[in-house]
């Protein structure tokens, strides 16, 4: 009997699981949903920390967009201008950056404020980021936005929160 045959055969059921109670339980009992527990998100350690974290995030990119590009221009500048190609290339990278780094800066600053006001789309917000983070060289910042955002009961803390929100608006 081969490794792949075996393994359907035991975890479906079959002859190989029969002996094993709990699958037949599990398989005979319906599914049911433990609530996840109720997050104190005003108290929150970890919502601080990802708040801190964006906004830390927010102005190393503002860093970034202002302090680099002026740094390039400064350089050619300070040489007599350099040639006519290069300093065209120069300025929209430095454009280019500036745009990219101010960006970044805005959308996490505006992440963290949402997130510090428990906004359900921060929330999404901070995963997204938190996404985009962990797989680079920012993998501690978003390890812990992931952490921070993904224990169980953070999300459904956030929904609840909005939809008390809209009820309060709707009365």
């Amino acid at each position: 009997m081969t490794w792949f045959a075996w393994a359907s055969d035991y975890f479906a059921g079959g002859r190989l699981g029969k002996d094993r109670p709990c699958l037949a339980v599990a398989a005979a009992a319906p599914s049911a949903r433990v609530p996840p527990p109720h997050v104190d998100l005003a108290n929150d350690f970890w919502l601080k920390a990802s708040i801190w974290t964006l906004w830390f995030c927010g102005a190393c990119y503002l860093l970034l967009g202002c302090c680099f590009p002026v740094a390039m221009f400064v350089g050619p500048l300070s040489e007599g201008g350099g040639r006519a190609g290069e300093t065209a290339m120069v300025m929209v990278f430095a454009v280019v950056l500036f745009a990219v780094g101010g960006g970044c800066a805005v959308g996490n600053f505006a992440v963290a404020r949402g997130l510090a006001q428990r906004k359900k789309w921060a929330w999404i917000g901070t995963v997204i980021v938190g996404g985009l983070y962990a797989p680079s060289g920012c993998l501690p910042f978003g390890a812990l936005l992931l952490y921070a955002m993904l224990r169980p009961g953070v999300k459904e803390t956030f929904e609840a929160e909005a939809t008390e929100r809209a009820a309060a608006l709707l009365e």
